[in-house]
């Protein structure tokens, strides 16, 4: 699934020492997003990006989910 700003929103955390990003997705259900935490690898934090205003989720083989945050890489190539 692909998720673009008008359904999540990318925001630092400030509070969770744990997870750097969260990220807030709408729900049907009003007043009741769903917030996920995330923890960004290495290279994500080190790559000279500008983050694009989409997220994808997908389902892995072993049940869990996977959150990815797109960036624009233009610049770096």
């Amino acid at each position: 699934m692909v998720f673009t700003q008008r359904m999540v929103t990318v925001i630092p955390s400030h509070t969770a020492p744990h997870f750097r990003m969260w990220t807030r997705h709408s729900t049907l259900q009003e007043g009741e997003p769903v917030n996920l935490p995330l923890q960004p690898n290495p290279d994500f934090t080190m790559r000279a990006c500008k983050r694009a205003p989409t997220v994808r989720v997908d389902q892995r083989s072993d049940g869990f989910f996977g959150v990815g945050v797109l960036t624009d890489v233009t610049n770096a190539f």
